[in-house]
């Protein structure tokens, strides 16, 4: 009987590498298994198995002793900042609505996405404690109010348990736990400080909205287009608005600041006829007003990678939207904007007038801005908001500054998700240009 395996002669080194190559070979053949096993499994549970390592990410707690908790299932290393935010001032908010501390008990939140945790969240803050955000509440009205505007969020069906786990908090009735003008105040405080730290810190940087803003009081206006990653990719929630939507709304604003000077003139001729004094020249000179428009339109203003395939269309667009918008409003100066991304946030921030697209990078400007004069369409990823907009008008959950406009029923928008369809993003996009136009 032949045997199954030659061995070499022992007295040779044969012998020994004979069996380091078998063995070697089968563990390597193993070891290779194990981690097309491990990628597979990975990328099907891969926030299920990152949920395992930041389940107390945020954790909501009493004095010394942990009474509930806020899983947090992890945002893609590439979300942007508005993304980001939500998750944040979701685990704030419902700290505050619940009368707890708050304890950010580590920064792994900001390690995904350098781009966007070297800017000005690593000046949030990470420890609050309930009495120092409830100080205004020790008289009995303000701590009325509190539980009144609590009872209203509950009527509303807005999730204050922190029970579920969040991915996305803008998408749901979560949005109105911070998205509301009882807890704005501390989110406009708190952003404002944070961005302030960030500029006296980095002194690299300069802070473009102080020189933009400083000029004409609160004539100004800042309009935030999101173009990159919708025009090629598409997304269920995410579209194109339409000129209409752009000019109602300056329509609306230039109407009101033409109100307010007249009175304001009035006022001083009055007053000039009671002092029986001249009209003053410089008193009669109108302030100039700026429109800035911010989008994608240069590689270093692109957030994400695969926007930097779309800014020679986007850029185009911009300026074909710049230009139609001049010629309709003689007078005002349009100027086209991308900085880096501290520097766009700042300026909506600090805008006296914010328009927002579909995008929570800007609806999280809108929350904090400083004027709270923003308005927002009625369709985009906070899906409650819009569902419930009429139950959240009617109880005042909003500041009245805060305009919802009604997009999907007049149609001022165009779906990111047709766009490719129709070959709008390559051979038709002039098309595309003039149905943005006309519409």
């Amino acid at each position: 009987m032949l045997p199954i395996f030659q061995f070499p002669s022992r007295s040779s080194h044969r012998y020994f590498l004979f069996w380091f190559n078998k063995i070697s070979r089968r563990f390597v053949w193993r070891f290779l298994c194990c981690c097309l096993a491990t990628l597979i499994l990975v990328a099907i549970f891969s926030d299920n198995l990152l949920l395992c390592f930041h389940e107390r990410l945020y954790v909501i707690s009493g004095e010394s002793v942990t009474t509930s908790s806020f899983r947090l299932a992890p945002i893609h290393r590439n979300a942007g900042l508005g993304n980001i935010l939500s998750i944040y001032w979701y685990g704030r908010a419902i700290a505050y609505w619940q009368g707890k501390n708050f304890d950010l008990r580590h920064a792994t939140w900001l390690s995904w996405f350098p781009k966007v945790s070297n800017t000005y969240l690593q000046y949030l803050p990470t420890k609050v404690l309930f009495s120092s955000v409830s100080n205004d509440m020790n008289m009995v009205d303000e701590r009325s109010d509190y539980m009144h505007f609590k009872r209203q969020l509950e009527e509303v069906e807005v999730d204050l348990s922190a029970e579920d786990e969040t991915r996305y908090s803008h998408v749901i009735s979560q949005l109105i736990a911070y998205y509301n003008e009882h807890f704005m105040s501390v989110i406009i405080n708190e952003t404002d400080y944070a961005l302030q730290q960030y500029f006296r810190i980095h002194t690299d940087q300069q802070a473009i909205f102080q020189e933009k803003f400083s000029q004409n009081g609160n004539n100004d206006v800042v309009i935030h287009l999101r173009c990159g990653d919708i025009l090629n990719h598409g997304h269920d929630l995410y579209h194109f608005m339409t000129m209409k939507y752009y000019t109602f709304i300056l329509d609306g604003i230039l109407q009101q600041q033409q109100q307010q000077q007249q009175q304001q003139q009035q006022q001083r001729s009055s007053k000039q006829k009671q002092q029986q004094q001249r009209p003053s020249k410089q008193k009669q000179q109108q302030q100039q007003q700026t429109v800035y428009i911010l989008s994608q339109i240069a590689k270093e203003g692109a957030h994400l990678r695969r926007e930097i395939d779309s800014i020679e269309q986007c850029r185009r667009l911009v300026w074909e939207i710049r230009n139609a918008l001049s010629d309709r409003y003689q007078g005002v100066v349009f100027e086209v904007m991308n900085n880096d991304i501290v520097n766009d946030f700042a300026m909506m921030i600090y805008a006296p007038h914010l328009i927002c697209g579909t995008s929570s990078f800007c609806l999280h400007a809108a929350i904090a801005n400083k004027a709270k004069r923003a308005y927002l369409p009625d369709i985009g990823p906070w899906k409650f908001l819009a569902q419930h907009k009429h139950d959240i008008a009617e109880r005042r959950l909003l500041p009245t500054t805060h305009v919802i406009v009604d997009v999907k029923q007049n149609g001022w928008f165009v779906r990111s998700s047709e766009i490719a369809e129709k070959g709008w993003n390559s051979d038709h996009f002039d098309e595309f240009i003039q149905f943005l136009l006309t519409h």
